[in-house]
């Protein structure tokens, strides 16, 4: 199975950013500095910019407690902090931080209250990243019974809620089903926001690994265009935030025996990555990128058994 980090990283950035820190005001009378903080490490976060919000969030936490905020707000500075370190890859420092950050959050606004469901999504995908399925079927259906007793089924706040099911169906091998619900939430994705939107890039770019998990390369590449084009069209061609999107086309072309433009794909990743002088990301590129040219990478595809275009 090759579903990467991205899918999720789009979503929740996505989900994080639209369920802003504005929800939070009601519960405080006055702003403390641990919110503003959070505000800016969300910034750093929305331009990938991980090294400089992990400060902030970090201060904001530490405010929270020192400062007597609510409990509400310091459930929400662990939130943030866990979200940051699933972008950080940082998984088991992840999963800690949302477990105490979900258990702050419920004895602050209660045990069903829909911010719980949305923090039960992410810890899903840690799950799902972590190659643990059960658990992420676990907490998603737990997701889905707070969500569901606040609004009904078609109602469009449930629109990330169903991506995230398709993502891991897809990791579970039910496609049929999981591709079903991507071209649903296309359809209403596009509605909604329009063609060119990054929700419709996070929809599309879930779609692409689908094909690409079943051999079905052509639709997986017209697929990753779409979603680059979106992508770029609003960070430009060489910001981090595209690192995922150029992996998974070289994923895809590699498959298609198309090696120059994977390596097309592998510069542009390189040219994401190398001006930030980050050694750890920079290291972690080379480790994908050999992975990708490997003929084990080529084994694992045809190991699946699934009829393809091209293995090249």
């Amino acid at each position: 199975m090759r579903i990467s980090a991205g899918t999720f990283r789009w979503g929740g950035l996505l989900s994080f950013l639209l369920l802003s820190a504005s929800v939070w005001a009601s519960f405080q009378p006055k702003q403390p500095l641990s919110r503003k903080l959070r505000h800016i490490a969300r910034l750093y976060m929305a331009y990938g910019e991980y090294n400089k919000a992990e400060g902030y969030l970090l201060r904001a936490l530490q405010s929270s407690r020192s400062d007597n905020a609510s409990e509400s707000e310091t459930a929400v500075c662990m939130i943030d902090l866990a979200t940051l370190y699933s972008y950080q890859d940082r998984l088991a420092e992840s999963e800690e931080l949302f477990w105490r950050g979900l258990d702050a959050q419920q004895k602050a606004l209660g045990s069903d209250h829909p911010y719980a469901a949305h923090t039960l999504r992410n810890l899903t995908a840690v799950y799902i990243r972590q190659h643990r399925l059960d658990r992420a079927a676990e907490t998603l259906e737990w997701a889905f019974d707070i969500i569901l007793k606040h609004h009904t089924p078609d109602n469009r706040i449930l629109t990330p809620f169903y991506i995230d099911q398709a993502v891991l169906l897809t990791r579970m091998g039910v496609w049929d089903e999981a591709e079903a619900i991507f071209l649903d939430m296309l359809e209403r994705v596009c509605a909604d926001f329009g063609q060119n939107h990054l929700y419709t890039a996070q929809v599309r770019k879930g779609l692409a690994e689908l094909y690409l998990e079943t051999g079905q390369y052509s639709l997986a590449g017209e697929q990753i265009e779409q979603v680059l084009a979106i992508q770029q069209s609003i960070y430009g061609q060489t910001h981090r935030m595209l690192l995922d999107s150029y992996l998974l086309g070289a994923k895809i072309c590699r498959l298609q025996g198309n090696l120059r433009q994977m390596q097309a794909y592998f510069d542009k990743a390189l040219s994401a990555v190398l001006p930030s002088g980050d050694l750890i990301v920079t290291a972690r590129l080379y480790e994908q990128i050999n992975q990708i040219r490997s003929a084990e990478f080529i084994a694992a595809a045809v190991k699946n058994d699934i009829p393809a275009e091209s293995a090249g």
